[in-house]
């Protein structure tokens, strides 16, 4: 499950270290039985190992590809655990849609999870008033979030933390990408975002019309467009 390091890649990897494990259950009712995440949870990681189902639908991998992302941050890549960032990498991978056997990164796959949520995001247009009303989440309250923010709404966090992810890799051709993977290695406090990124404000404007885009592509898929993929 290690990835093969690229020419000038940040992450030093060990090929001789023991492979990540998974306990993987026979279906979901197994799993709850055996649950000692969040009660919410469909899969977690506690170190050593991954815990997850075979899931229903078409794509029945994407709760234990979630957690193997926290496994490998943890265990091969060991870059700062930021909550914002942890749960949108996580959901990046786990909601990209798998072809011919072969994870496409970034291609949004409307049979995971949090994207089956989308459809029910009703953004009006006015951003602060979205805010104001609860429709999503301010950039600024999920950069501070914390584990325990999440169970007050978890699917408009976890819809919060992947768009953001998906915005800040494929947003203008990747404008943001290359700073995004500085913010992973450096951490990913505001103070940090400002530096990197740019005023939050400003950032929060572009994401929040990419995010109405994304939602519009998966009530029309038909519509959708493979996004240019930037290598995370």
């Amino acid at each position: 499950m290690a990835p093969t390091p690229r020419s000038g890649d940040s992450l030093k990897i060990d090929v001789d270290r023991p492979k990540l494990k998974l306990v993987l259950y026979k279906d979901r009712q197994e799993f709850k039985a055996h649950n000692r995440s969040s009660p919410w949870a469909e899969a977690f990681y506690l170190a050593p190992l991954c815990h997850a189902y075979y899931g229903d639908g078409p794509n029945p991998y994407h709760w234990m590809l979630h957690e193997a992302t926290h496994q490998l941050n943890h265990e091969v890549a060991r870059r700062p655990r930021v909550t914002w960032i942890e749960e949108g990498i996580a959901s990046y991978f786990g909601a990209s849609r798998i072809q011919d056997k072969k994870l496409k990164p970034g291609t949004i796959d409307i049979g995971a999870y949090p994207i089956w949520w989308l459809p029910t995001v009703a953004l009006s247009g006015n951003r602060q008033d979205d805010i104001r009303r609860g429709r999503i989440i301010s950039l600024r309250a999920l950069i501070n979030s914390g584990r325990d923010d999440i169970g007050r709404n978890v699917n408009l966090y976890y819809i919060g933390y992947w768009s953001l992810t998906h915005f800040l890799f494929h947003y203008d051709n990747g404008r943001y990408a290359g700073s995004y993977r500085k913010l992973m290695t450096s951490g990913g406090s505001l103070e940090n975002f400002e530096r990197l990124l740019g005023p939050v404000e400003r950032i929060e404007g572009q994401w929040y019309r990419y995010l109405q885009q994304r939602i519009d592509e998966v009530a029309e898929p038909e519509t959708a467009s493979e996004p240019v993929f930037i290598d995370p």
